[in-house]
């Protein structure tokens, strides 16, 4: 009896002594890919990093809801990003110069995709270029209305046109406080506290502020637009809270297009003189009011919508719209009305501030990493 029962305590230890070295392997495992993945956060190289410095510039919270922004192409065995190619439109000839300088990552203003496609095929254009930044290791960003939208943006680049002595404001600001969530986690000790805060950081965009009990515990308060992404990180918590928080927006110039108040009323003719230096080009298209004289017409307010601003500028009470395109019974109804209308073509409205976010923005985020903007990306239309 006492010989079975031996047997059986050696039995019972040896499983025990198994699931005891299953679980140090198990969490060795982890702590392995844990360390591997903290290494590739402070990588200031990594595709991670290089899309969150991107989008400290202009957070995608800030991008129209129909829009289709962000990291839209991601090679799987891509490690580095150390060139980037910033473009207005990812076109067949972008991708061969992107191709022939050697980028890891292409900013394409515009979004390639934007309408779900349902293959990858050489047959479509759009399908081919996807397939040949998987083969080829180049990850794409678009992040379209987030840089209209954003303060230092887009819109504000095109008020430049008439000096930075003007009075700008987004014609409808955003509201960066409407869908924030709180997440409240309570910690043992500071040390996992800080822990769980390193690896959020590391993971997010997000504001997070920390409060210490008598007892030692530590509350973390998470401000983040999804409240989901921030929970495996919190898996060493005792108590997990999540809330609705609504504030005041953090963003006062940021939103849609722009107003312009000039200091001093300028004529519709020096207005486009202005226009066309700014953005470089050597005509524009120009509507005058019925009745009113281009040379001696005077304008104070204008407003502004980079791309195609017809839905954004309607019924904006201005002397002037300023934008890349719209219709033609658009600009016929707006004259009748009143206001005058510059459009300098879709794309030309946007183009030149690529150099401005490569010089300035990204490039003080990001400063490892060598930003070009396109030397053949190009509006499709032009005068013949």
């Amino acid at each position: 009896m006492k010989l079975i029962r031996l047997a059986v305590r050696n039995i019972l230890c040896f499983e025990v002594a198994s699931q005891r070295h299953l679980t140090t392997t198990a969490i060795m495992k982890r702590y392995q890919r844990r360390n591997k993945s903290q290494s590739l956060n402070n990588d200031p190289f990594s595709l991670h990093n290089v899309v969150k410095g991107i989008e400290k510039f202009a957070p995608l919270s800030l991008a129209e809801s129909w829009d289709n922004v962000g990291l839209l192409v991601e090679p799987p065995s891509l490690k580095q990003v150390k060139r980037v190619l910033l473009t207005n439109d990812l076109s067949e000839s972008v991708l061969a110069e992107a191709l022939d300088i050697g980028v890891q990552l292409i900013i394409a203003y515009h979004p390639l995709i934007f309408r779900p496609i349902k293959s990858v095929r050489t047959e479509d254009w759009k399908e081919a270029i996807v397939g040949n930044l998987l083969e080829k290791k180049i990850a794409l960003y678009s992040p379209h209305t987030a840089w209209d939208c954003v303060e230092g943006g887009v819109n504000d680049w095109l008020a430049e046109a008439f000096g930075k002595d003007s009075s700008v404001e987004p014609l409808k600001k955003h509201d960066d406080g409407a869908n924030m969530k709180i997440v409240s986690a309570l910690f043992d000790s500071s040390e996992s506290a800080e822990k769980a805060m390193s690896d959020i950081n590391a993971a997010l965009t997000c504001s997070i502020h920390t409060f210490q009990e008598k007892n030692g515990k530590v509350w973390l308060k998470i401000y983040v637009d999804n409240e989901y992404l921030c929970l495996p990180h919190l898996h060493s918590a005792t108590k997990v809270e999540l809330n609705q928080h609504k504030k005041i927006s953090s963003r006062i110039n940021a939103g849609l297009g722009r107003k312009v108040l000039l200091k001093e009323s300028i004529t519709l003719q020096t207005a486009v003189s202005l226009v066309k230096s700014h953005l470089g080009l050597p005509d524009v298209a120009v509507a005058t009011v019925p009745g009113e004289k281009y040379e001696s017409t005077v304008v104070k307010t204008i407003a502004i919508c980079a791309g195609s601003g017809g839905s954004v500028l309607n019924g904006v009470d201005a002397d002037l719209y300023l934008t890349g395109e719209m219709s033609h019974h658009e600009v016929l109804d707006i004259v009748h009305k009143g206001t005058h209308v510059i459009l300098t073509r879709h794309s030309n409205s946007e183009r030149g501030f690529l150099h401005v976010a490569a010089k300035h923005h990204l490039k003080r985020l990001l400063p490892e990493v060598e930003f070009i903007v396109s030397s053949v990306d190009k509006d499709p239309l032009e005068t013949k």
